[in-house]
């Protein structure tokens, strides 16, 4: 049915200059044969409006010209150049409403090239920024769209906007949200605003971001006018980003892992050569005349005892080193504390540093990506191991604590009393490519930090009390979880 009044629409623009012209030619003929005593000329300002709606400034002020010489041709076949009668003064008020009509129209032409530059400006911007407006009348249910609304949603200016036409085009698993906000604006009118997902007929997927107010209309119902941005493209740059530096921080992980290769083959070789040992000793009360059943039980529960821990030892390297998506869980900071150090403790006894761990009893957990929070607290210790291998051995102190601040934040902090910060430095360690290192990369401390940013924390360095460096980690603390006391 639209296109059909469309179809007419067109059809009579393009014959209204013909009708304009037909029109044109009765009144002059009426005006010119006809002894009517009246202003049959006036007539021409309906030619005169018809031209405004299919002709430029230019084109109207021909066509009044064109209309002035008609009226006055008609008065000269009718009455001569008698100027002092009553059919003149009829000719010049013609003359003069056709004057007023080209003012009028050339007026209203003005105000209408206005507009459309306006729209054509507006229709731009929304192309350009990806923006697109819509009205939702709540009190009628009619939806009006612009065109670039309609480009978002993929849909031709031939299908009429509803809400049921939204629906459809949403994603199947935000549909249930998106008709559970438009059934509280309904009920509530007040401002709102939603982020979901389309799913075109393509099988290609949108990101729309869609805000909306509500106002009385000029007639007294009720309506939204709101705006619909996509957000496509920000969103899978944001992905990309969100990858590149995931895989970025793997690397810096496994390499972190390869640096403390020493360390543990030193970690693993401890409960294996114990195993052997215990194993060896086994097959002696074994072999004893009679066997000595309760010592080979206590022996194969030693070898029981190292196996398991061998086996926890692979278990933290492998979680270090496998590349896996991020995912948030409810965790304890102090068992993630407590699993790093016992990854680095055997590194630390052969750099001969004294590592002290003080943990708060009753920290309440926080939701991150286990792996990642580790990955932060491994390179801190690790780059403090480092820093003091200079170091005297009896001035080589490491300290890792956790506390829960005035904020309500979990707080681990990572002290060393290496050599500390030189003048300048501590305002770039977390600069990408900026390091002290001679065989360093400069990205552990910038991963770090993302890393921690990434989770609505803060990284921070200063100088130690006593000299060294003092690293502190800030995380907030998951407020739908409960409360729970941590073993040290």
């Amino acid at each position: 049915m639209r296109k059909r009044f469309e179809s007419f629409d067109s059809l009579g623009t393009l014959l209204l200059p013909y009708i304009a012209a037909v029109l044109a030619t009765v009144i002059f003929i009426f005006d010119t044969i006809t002894p009517f005593g009246m202003a049959v000329a006036v007539l021409y300002v309906i030619v005169i409006f018809m031209g405004a709606n299919f002709s430029d400034r230019r084109g109207l002020l021909l066509i009044a010209i064109g209309c002035a010489f008609l009226t006055f041709l008609a008065f000269t076949i009718s009455h001569g150049i008698d100027y002092q009668s009553s059919s003149f003064a009829r000719c010049l008020v013609s003359l003069a409403a056709i004057a007023i009509a080209t003012i009028l129209a050339l007026k209203n032409k003005s105000a209408e090239l206005a507009l459309r530059r306006s729209e054509a400006y507006l229709a731009e911007a929304q192309r350009l920024s990806q923006t697109g407006s819509f009205s939702w009348n709540v009190d009628t249910g009619d939806v009006l769209w612009s065109d670039e609304t309609y480009r978002i949603f993929a849909l031709d200016r031939t299908v009429a906007p509803t809400l049921s036409v939204v629906i459809d085009r949403t994603h199947p698993d935000d549909r249930g949200e998106v008709r559970e906000l438009l059934r509280r604006a309904e009920a509530d009118r007040g401002n709102w605003q939603i982020e979901h997902r389309l799913l075109l007929p393509d099988g290609s997927i949108k990101f729309v971001y869609v805000v909306a107010h509500g106002a009385d209309a000029p007639d007294g119902q009720f309506e939204f006018v709101g705006a619909i941005m996509d957000e496509t493209t920000a969103k899978r740059a944001e992905l990309d980003l969100s990858q590149a530096r995931a895989n970025l921080a793997h690397v810096n992980r496994v390499t972190t892992l390869g640096e403390m290769s020493a360390s543990i083959a030193h970690e693993v070789a401890q409960p294996i050569g114990a195993i052997v040992t215990n194993a060896g000793a086994g097959m002696r009360w074994l072999a004893a005349q009679p066997p000595q059943l309760d010592e080979t039980k206590k022996v194969l529960e030693r070898i029981l005892k190292d196996g398991n821990r061998a086996n926890e030892v692979i278990i933290r390297i492998r979680a270090m080193s496998r590349k896996m998506p991020t995912k948030r869980d409810p965790v304890s900071i102090n068992e993630l504390i407590q699993e790093v150090v016992a990854l680095v403790r055997s590194e630390a006894e052969r750099e001969h540093v004294a590592l002290q761990v003080n943990l708060a009893h009753a920290l309440p957990l926080i939701e991150c990506d286990r792996v990642q929070v580790q990955q932060v607290i491994l390179n801190l210790i690790v780059n403090s191991i480092e820093a003091m291998s200079n170091q005297q051995d009896s001035q080589r102190r490491l300290e890792v604590s956790s506390r829960l601040d005035g904020a309500g934040n979990i707080v681990v902090v990572v002290a060393d009393s290496g050599p500390g910060f030189e003048p300048g430095q501590l305002d770039r360690i977390f600069d990408a490519f900026y390091t002290t290192k001679p065989q360093g990369l400069g990205m552990g401390l910038a991963i770090c930090r993302s890393i921690i940013e990434a989770h609505d924390g803060r990284l921070w360095a200063e100088p130690g009390k006593d000299g060294g460096a003092t690293f502190q980690l800030s995380l907030p603390v998951d407020a739908e979880e409960e409360t729970r006391s941590d073993s040290p």
